[in-house]
């Protein structure tokens, strides 16, 4: 059975020491404020933040200028809340700083938070900064640790949707082996952030501009011509294997796009961007003017279409090469009849060149 809420709650400049159990106990509280209020050399937790197992979560609460100092296990130990907030908040001497655990633990933010010289206590507490476990919508932006014995930030227990940035390792102990641990079947974004020791990042996690300035991006990729790869890639030197992509057979609207209509003038605008076969009715004696915006490599085609007078006449602009094969273009006189025009592109020269040229459909 779900406890009562406790609302409204406001501390303020709190101090709670020596308790043989968790110092600061808060159940269910929702709409509540936490503003420089510390629980120091207590046994468990330094504080409980807990909404209901399996139940109604607590809300709405923000801590500002909290402190946890010397707690035997977690300095802040968040389960079940949603929708709360950390400002300037700091858990020194723990063995988690800071530990946000469970799926009804979703929307929590950390703004300039910091841990500094955990404790590594075992027994499940051993010396993390940060611990996510489970929680969905976790958000560290910038915040900073100082002399970890383990990881500062632990993602873990199909945790998603996690942010991490603008993120400060300082001087972690020797015994600290990565800065950050992102575990198989969590979601997190990295980015901006100064890590001493190295990442070690499995699930699905995009990072960027770490340390070495390398991006990773997880999951899926759509390269050029809508080729669709699965994997990791990596702006780092020499990748290695687990970075390879593996292209997938994919076909989607991109692969095959519908056709462009141009727009009829006297000089026939084209934006290659928009796709790969453009279509007009010629009302005139036109010009083809040089297409916009194209792909190195980019096959494209033009049906041009007689209006009911026939007899238009088209003139190619100097982007266009005719070869050998193709000399010239003279288009179907005939009403209402169409003809097709391909060229491919060529960057190092600007130019299109006229492959194929097929009249009177």
């Amino acid at each position: 059975m779900a406890n009562p809420a406790t609302v409204s709650l406001e501390f303020s400049r709190v101090t709670v020491k020596y308790f043989g159990g968790s110092g600061i106990d808060l159940s269910n509280p929702i709409v509540s404020t936490f503003n420089t209020v510390t629980s120091a050399n207590n046994g468990n937790h330094g504080w409980t933040i807990h909404g209901v197992s399996g139940g109604a979560a607590g809300t709405s609460c923000s801590f500002v200028s909290c402190y946890a100092d010397t707690v035997t296990n977690t300095g802040f130990h968040i389960d079940t809340m949603a929708y709360c907030s950390f400002v300037s908040c700091a858990a020194d001497h723990c063995g988690i700083g800071y530990e946000v655990t469970g799926t009804g633990s979703q929307a929590i933010s950390f703004t300039g938070c910091g841990t500094e010289s955990n404790v590594n206590r075992g027994t499940g507490y051993d010396g993390y900064g940060w611990k996510i476990n489970a929680a969905i919508g976790v958000g560290l932006w910038n915040c900073f640790t100082y002399a970890s014995p383990n990881s500062s930030i632990w993602v873990t227990g199909n945790a998603r949707a996690v942010s991490v940035f603008g993120f400060a390792e300082n001087t972690p102990a020797a015994s600290a082996t990565n800065s950050i641990v992102v575990d198989s079947g969590c979601s997190a974004s990295l980015g901006d952030f100064s890590n001493v020791k190295p990442l070690s990042l499995a699930g699905y996690t995009n990072v960027t501009n770490d340390t070495q300035g390398g991006t990773v991006a997880a999951g899926f990729v759509y390269g050029a011509g809508s080729a669709y790869y699965e994997g990791n890639v990596s702006t780092t030197a020499s990748p290695t294997q687990a970075q390879h992509l593996t292209r997938k057979d994919y076909v989607d609207s991109k692969a095959a796009p519908a056709p462009v209509t141009l727009t009829d003038a006297s000089t026939i605008a084209t934006d290659a961007a928009q796709g790969n076969l453009f279509r007009v009715t010629l009302g005139g004696n036109r010009t083809l003017c040089t297409p916009t915006n194209p792909t190195d490599g980019q096959v494209a085609t033009w049906e041009f279409i007689q209006d009911t007078t026939g007899s238009r006449t088209l003139t190619l602009s100097s982007a266009f090469g005719l070869g050998s094969t193709i000399s010239s273009i003279t288009l179907t006189t005939t009403a209402n009849k169409r003809d097709f025009l391909t060229a491919i592109y060529n960057a190092a020269k600007s130019k299109w060149y006229v492959i194929d040229f097929a009249k009177g459909y």
